[in-house]
């Protein structure tokens, strides 16, 4: 896999492609300058819902060290119930088709920090948790493009 580092921005800018994809109606992302960054709780992009619900990306183009750290420090956060908070993790494959072009998808872990509701009169609450979607979602080259806000 390519350096991590020289990956990260343009994960960014498909992870805001994702974020629209999901139903963010609008974004923003993370500052990052030479010699400071900002982010939002851990995350590197904020979308909000037409229902008012933030969405909380962090994403990395790093293996499992990498993953385990954010991890760590987005359990750190605490969270609104309302809140979905996501780790996308940039993949690269190899294409089947064209072995000199490479296909790349975030791989993606939903936190579950919040009660869930088990019927219509209980609610439980349960121990926070990650869980990795079995299907990775592959990112259309056009996402590795900043997005246009129309």
């Amino acid at each position: 896999m390519p350096n991590a580092k020289s990956k990260r921005s343009a994960a960014e800018r498909a992870a805001v492609h994702y974020a629209f994809s999901i139903g963010c109606v609008i974004t923003r992302k993370a500052i990052r300058t030479k010699f400071q960054s900002v982010d939002f709780f851990c995350s590197d992009i904020v979308g909000k819902k037409a229902d008012g619900s933030h969405v909380y990306i962090q994403v990395t183009a790093g293996e499992y060290e990498a993953v385990r750290q954010r991890k760590r420090k987005l359990e750190s956060i605490p969270w609104h119930d309302s809140d979905t908070v996501l780790l996308l993790q940039l993949i690269q494959e190899p294409d089947p088709v064209n072995a000199k072009r490479k296909l790349w998808f975030f791989r993606v872990h939903r936190y579950y920090h919040h009660a869930l509701t088990v019927s219509a009169t209980t609610t439980a609450k349960i121990s926070p948790f990650w869980q990795t979607d079995e299907k990775a979602v592959e990112i259309p080259k056009e996402w590795f493009k900043a997005r246009k806000e129309t």
